[in-house]
């Protein structure tokens, strides 16, 4: 909760944060990378990407006045991938992605609305988060990015926000957190069945 802005990232990582309420952009971007970071909530655009060696991944962006902000001059060389990038809003149209004059925004294996021209693995439906008027963007059962994003090395051994392991079904989750499939049964159920 900072004015004007919140994070500065110039080299390294920064993972499993949250970052919400800020007045200027929430994230800005000048090398390094950002991986299972909620970025929610902010009055301004949630991302600034200012470099070509950027990295966004597993990052959940919504309910932000803006979504990810690409300076042209830099954006050929940035990942954006297996990230959420849904419900943010620009002033005078609604698309989650701009940049200084209006290019196409590269990125992969990530539910954007509207998806990009150029990437691939892209989904563009949304999202069913469990329960976003409460904050909770954790994905509901049947949610599209759901084993829909692409592995990488660095998931093996890796968490994700709620601290569960990056990789739960098999192929990663978009987002910041991986759905887990929660079934409540009666407390008896448990002693019935010899547990």
């Amino acid at each position: 909760c900072n004015n004007p802005g919140g994070v500065w990232l110039a080299g390294g990582t920064l993972e499993d944060c949250q970052i919400y309420s800020n007045a200027e952009a929430a994230v800005t971007i000048k090398d390094g990378t950002l991986r299972n970071c909620l970025i929610y909530g902010n009055t301004h655009e949630a991302i600034s990407l200012e470099s070509e060696y950027s990295y966004v991944e597993n990052c959940t962006i919504t309910e932000n006045r803006g979504g990810v902000y690409v300076d042209t001059d830099v954006f050929d060389g940035n990942v954006f991938r297996n990230n959420i990038l849904y419900g943010n809003v620009k002033d005078s149209n609604d698309f989650e992605y701009t940049d200084s004059e209006m290019a196409a925004f590269s990125c992969d294996f990530s539910c954007v609305i509207p998806p990009p021209s150029n990437g691939i693995g892209n989904v563009s439906t949304p999202p069913r988060f469990r329960n976003p008027a409460a904050g909770d963007f954790r994905l509901e059962a049947g949610s599209p990015c759901i084993n829909t994003g692409t592995n990488q090395t660095w998931m093996s051994s890796a968490t994700d926000l709620s601290g569960q392991p990056r990789i739960l079904h098999g192929i990663v989750d978009m987002g910041a957190q991986e759905w887990a499939c929660h079934i409540s049964v009666p407390a008896d159920w448990w002693i019935e069945h010899g547990f």
